[in-house]
C-alpha cells in the first residue's frame, strides 16, 4: 500500500511539473506572437485538444501542429495593422450617434463584442486590429465541453443564437460566414460565424469597409485549428485553402452554393438532433418525477433551408 502511495505522489510531481512547463511554453508562444497571454484555466480549456494535437503531429506525415489556444486561432493582422485586448470604449465609433437606437438581445450582442469573456465556463478572446483611424473588432468564444453533457446548458446555447436577420457573405476553408443586418443607425457592418456549434466568431468592421478590405482578416483565420478543438468536428473543414465571395457568384454560382449549405446545415442538425436526444435519454432519473412542464422544441425552416429551433418551457 505504502509502494502505490508513494507511486500515486510520484506521478501527480511529475504530471503537475509538465503541466507547468508546458502552461509556461504556451504563455512564451503568445508574448512571441503578440497574441493575448492565457491565464492557467484558458490553458486548461485548450488542453485536451492541445493533446490531441501533440499525438497527432508525431507522425511523421501530420504535418504542422494545430493551434490549441483561442487567441491562436484569431486572424493574424494583415500587414500595416496592430493588434491589441479590446476595451470598451473601441465600441464608440460603431455605435448609433442617437441613444435608444439599439437594445434588448441586440445591443446584449454588440456590447459583448469588447469584453473578453462569454458564458459561465467558456473561454473568449476579444481583439482589436487597428491602422490610423480604423478599427476592427473580432471575439471568438469557445463553449466548454460540458455544455453537449448538460441538457440545460445545450437547451441555452441552441436558443442563443443571433438576433439579426442574416445573408450569406464568405465561404473560407469550408466556414460559412454571414452578415448581420444591423439596426439603423449603426455606424459598422457585422459577420459571424460558428464552429461546430461550439466556436462562435464574430467580426465587427466600420461601415465604410469594402468586402475585400475585409478579405486578409478572413483568410489567416484557423479555421482547422477550430474544427479541432470542437465536439462535433466536420470532416475537411479548414482543410482546403480555397476562398469565396457570395457576391461574386453568378446565378447559377449562386444556386450551387446556397444548395450545398443547405446541405451541409441539414447534415449539422441531424448530428444535433442526435445529440439532443442522447441527452433526453441520460437526464437525470430525478428528472422524472417533476411537475415542470417539459421543454418544447420548436423548429422552423427558413431560407436556405437552415432549421432553427428554440426551447420553450
Amino acid at each position: 500500500m505504502l509502494r502505490l502511495f508513494g507511486f500515486l505522489v510520484t506521478l501527480s510531481i511529475v504530471v503537475g511539473a509538465v503541466l507547468m512547463l508546458d502552461f509556461n511554453t504556451v504563455r512564451k508562444q503568445a508574448v512571441a506572437a503578440e497574441q493575448p497571454v492565457p491565464d492557467f484555466q484558458t490553458y486548461l480549456d485548450g488542453l485536451q485538444p492541445r493533446i490531441v494535437s501533440l499525438l497527432s503531429s508525431s507522425g511523421a506525415d501530420a504535418g504542422p501542429s494545430l493551434a490549441t489556444d483561442l487567441a491562436q486561432m484569431m486572424p493574424r493582422a494583415p500587414d500595416g495593422w496592430t493588434m491589441r485586448p479590446a476595451e470598451r470604449d473601441d465600441l464608440q465609433s460603431f455605435l448609433p450617434k442617437e441613444k435608444g437606437k439599439l437594445e434588448g438581445k441586440a445591443a446584449s450582442l454588440i456590447e459583448s463584442l469588447v469584453k473578453p469573456k462569454g458564458p459561465k465556463g467558456s473561454s473568449a478572446v476579444a481583439m482589436v486590429y487597428e491602422k490610423g483611424d480604423r478599427k476592427i473588432i473580432v471575439k471568438a468564444v469557445r463553449y466548454p465541453d460540458s455544455t453537449f453533457g448538460d441538457p440545460a446548458a445545450y437547451a441555452a446555447l441552441l436558443k442563443d443564437d443571433s438576433p439579426f436577420r442574416q445573408t450569406s457573405f464568405l465561404r473560407v476553408r469550408g466556414l460559412d460566414v454571414m452578415e448581420d443586418a444591423l439596426p439603423d443607425g449603426m455606424r459598422g457592418r457585422l459577420f459571424s460565424g460558428e464552429v461546430g456549434g461550439q466556436i462562435r466568431i464574430w467580426i465587427l468592421a466600420p461601415k465604410r469597409t469594402t468586402d475585400q478590405d475585409l478579405l486578409p482578416f478572413f483568410e489567416t483565420l484557423d479555421v482547422r485549428a477550430m474544427n479541432a478543438a470542437v465536439i462535433d468536428s466536420e470532416g475537411g473543414l479548414g482543410e482546403i485553402p480555397v476562398m469565396l465571395l457570395v457576391s461574386d457568384l453568378d446565378e447559377a454560382g449562386l444556386a450551387a452554393y446556397e444548395a450545398d449549405r443547405a446541405a451541409r446545415a441539414a447534415a449539422r442538425e441531424t448530428r444535433r438532433d442526435e445529440v439532443r436526444a442522447t441527452l433526453a435519454t441520460t437526464a437525470p432519473a430525478a428528472a422524472e418525477g417533476s411537475t415542470n412542464k417539459p421543454a418544447d422544441v420548436n423548429c422552423t425552416t427558413g431560407a436556405g433551408g437552415i432549421k432553427r429551433c428554440t426551447v420553450d418551457g
